[in-house]
């Protein structure tokens, strides 16, 4: 009988052919599990931006080279021309590369050629982060991009009821939370060199944009602000571009307004912006800072952007604008994360055109000649 020939594995494997065809071809490029953990990837960035509340850090990149490699960096980490330090995750989601188990929460610096802090850098921030069990680079590996990194072992996540997706977010989580407690030793470093200061355009060709969000407690006129939220980034005109993040004042559930800082973060402003401005955020903000309801306030939300000619939505949310944009939104709706995520929005193009432009451009047309100052932001509808 022929039986003797095939061991039952081998016959095992004959019968599930079809199965195992379905199941590599899920493993293929562009394919099922490539393209979800992409996604899960890019949620990712942002989820960790959150968590380590470092949404002023720029937008997070990630890479596909050997695998997926995710970047978070502050605005401030920039050496020579594009080159950046960063906090990062690699992982190679292919079942046939040894090293499919073992994504990695990495620190990112640059060669001692264009960062001489480097190796003093390391000296000094090594032992920390061994100790929050990081793993130094192998000794073959001579000034290695990724000097020092922590494994994420999947073996540990998995359970008789699937993969615990929540227990492994929390592990690349805490080890990016290791990395964060570094971050005043990068920025000594990186301050103590002349060439690390970022080089923006011309003075004259920039406004300070405050986008500006609130959330509050109770209706009509007795409703009581419980959030504030003003994030002032910096718009390049002739380039159209939103350059980076100037500064910013939050006031979280619980705390009190601090008037003089969110007055003066507003002050600093050419332009105020937000989602609801003229119905929601300006009157809600001027019970607490009268001089407020003087500037002029531009609205997202129904101030000039033809979200349904560019957009083909239907809801003008900022959660479905964000969607319809390929931009996750995080979700927790507080006002430090809409005012984020607003910015995220407007900093996006259509048609050769950031919405933020356009909203300038229509407040251009509608209000020649007003003030200066001028708002953007508010509370997602």
């Amino acid at each position: 009988m022929a039986e003797n020939f095939l061991s039952k594995r081998a016959l095992e494997i004959l019968n599930r052919a079809g199965e195992i065809k379905s199941e590599m071809e899920y493993y293929r490029q562009d394919r099922g599990l490539p393209r979800e953990i992409r996604n899960f990837m890019r949620w990712l960035g942002e989820y960790l931006r959150f968590e380590l509340k470092r949404e002023d850090w720029e937008e997070p990149q990630m890479v596909a080279d050997d695998g997926l490699t995710l970047y978070l960096y502050s605005p401030t980490w920039q050496l020579q021309g594009e080159k950046r330090v960063a906090l990062s995750f690699w992982w190679r989601p292919d079942p046939s590369a040894s090293d499919f188990d073992c994504p990695c929460v990495m620190l990112y610096l640059q060669p001692e050629s264009l960062f001489p802090a480097r190796n003093a850098l390391l000296k000094e921030l090594r032992p920390t982060l061994i100790r929050g069990g990081f793993t130094d680079h192998a000794p073959y590996d001579i000034d290695p991009a990724f000097p020092i990194w922590k494994g994420i072992e999947i073996d540990k996540f998995h359970t008789e009821s699937g993969f615990d997706l929540d227990g492994f977010v929390s592990a690349i989580a805490d080890g990016f939370r290791r990395l964060a407690e570094i971050e005043p030793l990068i920025g000594d470093a990186l301050l103590a060199m002349p060439q690390t200061a970022i080089t923006l355009p011309s003075e004259r060709t920039l406004k300070t944009i405050a986008i500006l969000d609130t959330e509050w407690a109770g209706t009509g006129g007795s409703r009581k602000m419980t959030e504030l939220a003003i994030l002032n980034v910096a718009y390049e005109v002739e380039g159209d571009e939103v350059v980076g993040v100037l500064g910013a004042y939050y006031m979280e559930l619980g705390q009190i307004l601090d008037e003089a800082k969110a007055r003066a973060t507003l002050e600093r402003a050419d332009f105020i912006v937000a989602h609801n401005a003229t119905t929601a955020d300006k009157p809600l903000i001027a019970r607490y800072l009268p001089e407020t309801e003087k500037m002029n306030w531009l609205c997202s939300l129904r101030g000039g952007v033809p979200w349904k000619e560019l957009l083909g939505v239907q809801s003008e949310s900022l959660e479905t604008l964000m969607g319809s944009v390929g931009l996750s939104y995080a979700q927790v709706h507080t006002a430090r994360a809409d005012a984020h995520d607003l910015k995220r929005l407007l900093a996006q193009r259509r048609n050769g055109r950031t919405f933020l432009g356009r909203l300038l451009d229509a407040s251009r047309v509608e209000a020649v000649g007003l003030p200066a100052q001028v708002a953007v932001g508010g509370s997602s509808t």
